[in-house]
């Protein structure tokens, strides 16, 4: 079969930035790339993108007969390239994705090296890793595969921000798509509750803007009011209770945000703000067990100085050893959340005692 052999490849960078300006290209009229890699551990880079995708090829008809989605370890190499190389129905393109490349096994990585070094012109193929695939100490099929891409794809990172201090870029680039602004008490206080989770960023982002209506700036209000669904104060207090296992004052003041009637969006967000509290306490506990000294720790963790100084402080009072325990019960109340039939309230209620047991 003839192929059109690519003049070289594109390395689109990483971030919010190259994020946006690479969506831009593929909505666009511009000839698309036959093969895009995205690599790395934050979902919301990657989603973005196989949407944009989607729509470009096939009109976000994900049932259409020109889109095939495979998963690494599970599929073979052999298959995908078969697909490929076969031509589209009735469209210029067809969109091949295959998620979790990771878990390809070496003949896997050797079919996909073979075909990588000259894509067929009309497929586009999309390859979602958590990691960039190995150059060196992997097996040579994905060194070979990974050369060849690095001469044929499109490769963009997909990692969040390191510290919160660095979401700032990102919130910016948000909300010059929403055409909102945002002062900096609003902003400080909602990536300190949201932390670095980039889809729930997002998502709180969207539902400021509509909130506000034709209002030109989110203040530190409407975050209490459209966010948090209660005072932040509250919030606060409740997970310092959740994180010192205090049942009963974790308990009532549960109690107390629940007197809201917060809807599910809301317990949601509530979740993820526990979690992202968590994590970065077991960051700061990791740091204070090799006693690092606090102001580098700090500067580490990023955030409001006088937040993550509370949160030292709280850290030197937990024990390093029960946070798996503290983040596998927060993974399960997440899994309850979006798959289980048993009431949010209860999930929440349920993850209350997990956290507390001693």
């Amino acid at each position: 079969m003839a192929k059109a052999q690519r003049s070289g490849s594109r390395s689109a960078g990483s971030g919010s930035a190259a994020l946006f300006k690479l969506i831009k290209q593929v909505e666009g009229d511009g000839p698309l790339g036959e093969v895009y890699l995205f690599y790395g551990d934050e979902p919301y880079f990657s989603d973005r993108l196989v949407k944009a995708l989607q729509q470009r090829v096939i009109d976000g008809n994900t049932n259409d007969f020109n889109y095939n989605v495979f998963i690494g370890g599970q599929n073979s190499g052999a298959e995908i390239v078969s697909v490929c190389e076969s031509f589209p129905m009735m469209r210029p393109k067809r969109l091949v994705l295959v998620k979790d490349c990771q878990g390809f096994r070496a003949d896997d990585w050797q079919a996909m090296a073979t075909y990588l070094k000259n894509p067929f012109d009309k497929t586009c193929l999309v390859l979602l890793s958590s990691r960039k695939p190995r150059e060196r100490g992997g097996g040579k099929a994905e060194k070979d595969a990974m050369l060849a891409m690095k001469k044929t794809a499109v490769i963009f990172e997909c990692v969040a921000p390191k510290k919160i201090s660095d979401l700032g870029g990102f919130i910016d680039a948000e909300l010059r798509r929403l055409q909102k602004r945002m002062d900096a008490r609003a902003r400080t206080v909602l990536m300190e509750l949201i932390g670095a989770n980039l889809t729930n960023l997002v998502n709180a982002l969207e539902r400021l803007a509509i909130y506000i209506g034709p209002k030109d700036t989110i203040v530190l209000a409407d975050v209490e009011r459209c966010i948090a669904a209660t005072k932040l104060e509250d919030v606060w207090d409740f997970q310092d209770f959740l994180a010192l296992k205090n049942l009963g004052q974790a308990l009532a003041a549960l109690r107390k945000i629940q007197k809201n009637r917060l809807k599910t969006e809301d317990l949601l967000f509530l979740h993820g703000s526990i979690t992202s509290h968590f994590r970065k306490l077991h960051q700061i506990a990791s740091l204070l067990s090799r006693r690092t000294p606090e102001e580098e720790i700090k500067s580490i963790v990023g955030g409001h100085p006088f937040m993550v100084g509370k949160q030292i402080a709280l850290a030197r009072k937990m024990d390093l050893a029960s946070f798996p325990a503290a983040l596998d019960a927060l993974m399960l109340a997440d899994r309850q959340f979006k798959s289980s039939r048993v009431p949010n309230p209860l999930v929440l209620e349920k993850m209350v005692y997990s956290l507390c047991k001693r």
